[in-house]
C-alpha cells in the first residue's frame, strides 16, 4: 500500500476509537437522570448512584473552576458528578460580581459536558433571593437545558427559613426552570442545613 493509503486508515482507526471512547462515559451510559418514588435512576428505570466532588464557593475559590481541574476530578478520581457551587449572598458573589460568578459556573458546567460527567449547577446560598435566582435559572436553563449532564440545586443550605418560606420559593423557581427545561433533575434544599427533612 501506498502512504496515502496508510495515513487514511491511521486517521480513520483513530476517529473510530475516539468515537468509541467518548460514548464510554457516566452520561452516555445513563442518559437523562429521573427520579422514580424516592430513587434517583438512569434513562431505563435502573437505580443510579453518583459520586462526585463539590467545588468550594465560587466567590472563595474562584480560581479552581477551570476545565483542568474537571479534567483531573473526572480522570483521575472518577467522579461521576461535579457541584459548581455559585457564592450568592456573600463577599465578591453573584450579586455583586455576577459576570464573575457565571464565568466560574459555566467554565465547570462545559467542560463536565465534555467530559461526559453530570454536574450540578448550585445556587450557593442560606438566604432567599427569588428574582436574582429566577434570573439566573432562565439563564443557565435556556443554555444548558439540553444536555442531560444538567441538575440544578436552587437552594443548597436554608438556614433559618421555615419549610413553608422554602417551599413557597422553590415552587416559584422550579417553575421558571420547567417553562424552558422540563426535564433534568431540580434539587431542593430543606431548612436548618438540609438536616430538617421530614
Amino acid at each position: 500500500m501506498n502512504i496515502k493509503v496508510n495515513f487514511l486508515i491511521f486517521i480513520c482507526s483513530a476517529f473510530c476509537i475516539n468515537l468509541v471512547w467518548s460514548k464510554n462515559t457516566v452520561v452516555s451510559q445513563n442518559g437523562q437522570l429521573q427520579v422514580i418514588g424516592t430513587q434517583l435512576s438512569n434513562k431505563n428505570g435502573d437505580p443510579v448512584v453518583l459520586r462526585g466532588v463539590s467545588f468550594g464557593w465560587s466567590n472563595e475559590w474562584g480560581i479552581y473552576y477551570n476545565k483542568q481541574v474537571v479534567k483531573k476530578l473526572a480522570a483521575d478520581w472518577k467522579a461521576t458528578v461535579l457541584r459548581a457551587s455559585m457564592g450568592v449572598g456573600a463577599e465578591n458573589d453573584y450579586l455583586k460580581n455576577p459576570v464573575y460568578a457565571e464565568k466560574c459556573v459555566t467554565n465547570v458546567v462545559n467542560q463536565a459536558i465534555k467530559e461526559g460527567v453530570y454536574v450540578i449547577i448550585d445556587f450557593h446560598t442560606h438566604s432567599i433571593f427569588g428574582p436574582e435566582a429566577k434570573a439566573f435559572f432562565s439563564k443557565m436553563a435556556t443554555k444548558y437545558g439540553k444536555y442531560p449532564n444538567v441538575i440544578y440545586e436552587i437552594f443548597n443550605e436554608p438556614v433559618k427559613q421555615s419549610w413553608g418560606e422554602v417551599k413557597s420559593y422553590s415552587e416559584e423557581i422550579i417553575k421558571t426552570i420547567r417553562a424552558i427545561d422540563p426535564d433534568n433533575i431540580i434539587l431542593v434544599g430543606t431548612p436548618h442545613w438540609d438536616q430538617d427533612i421530614h
